[in-house]
C-alpha cells in the first residue's frame, strides 16, 4: 500500500530525485544530460525563432517602409498601418491560436501557419491596393503567432520539469 505523502514513481524520476536503475536497464538522458534530446529541439527552436519571420518582420520593418512607398505609392503611414494590423492582429488572436494548438497539435498548426505566412505574403505581393495588402499582413500575424506558441509548445512538451516551475502554485 502507497504511503499518503509518497510520490510516484514517475514524478520521482522526472523531478531527478529516483537514481535507482535495475541492473543491466539501459540509462535514459534526463533534462540535465547534453545527449537529451530535448536540447535539439530547443536548439532548432532557437534558430527558427532567431531566423524566422517574425524576428525579421519586427526589426527591418522601417528599412522597407519608403521602398514600398516608392513602389505602390502608398502613404508611409498606410505602410506602417500593415505593421500595426498585424500586431493587433495577433494580440487579440492569441487565444484562440492557444486553443488550436493544444486541440490539434503542433505539428498540424506549424503546417497550418505556415498557409497563413504564405497566403499573408501573396496577398501582400499580389494586391495593389492598400486593403489587400492589410489583409495580407493580418494573415501574417497570424502565422507569425501560430509560429512563435507553436515553438513554445515543443519545447514545453520536452522540458516539463522546468516548465512546472513557471506555472503559479
Amino acid at each position: 500500500m502507497k504511503r499518503m505523502n509518497e510520490e510516484p514513481v514517475a514524478a520521482r524520476v522526472v523531478a531527478g530525485m529516483d537514481t535507482e536503475r535495475p541492473t543491466g536497464a539501459p540509462s535514459v538522458p534526463t533534462e540535465s544530460d547534453l545527449n537529451y534530446y530535448g536540447w535539439r529541439v530547443a536548439l532548432a527552436a532557437c534558430l527558427g525563432v532567431m531566423a524566422g519571420f517574425g524576428s525579421l518582420f519586427v526589426y527591418t520593418f522601417s528599412v522597407f517602409v519608403k521602398p514600398l512607398a516608392a513602389e505602390f505609392g502608398w502613404s508611409r503611414e498606410a505602410i506602417s498601418g500593415g505593421f500595426a494590423v498585424a500586431a493587433v492582429t495577433l494580440g487579440l488572436i492569441s487565444p484562440l491560436l492557444g486553443r488550436w494548438i493544444d486541440r490539434f497539435g503542433p505539428r498540424r498548426m506549424l503546417t497550418a501557419a505556415l498557409a497563413f505566412l504564405a497566403i499573408g505574403e501573396a496577398l501582400f505581393g499580389w494586391g495593389h491596393s492598400v486593403g489587400t495588402a492589410l489583409a495580407g499582413r493580418a494573415l501574417v500575424g497570424i502565422g507569425d503567432g501560430l509560429t512563435f506558441l507553436n515553438v513554445l509548445r515543443l519545447v514545453q512538451n520536452w522540458f516539463p520539469a522546468g516548465a512546472s516551475h513557471c506555472r503559479s502554485n
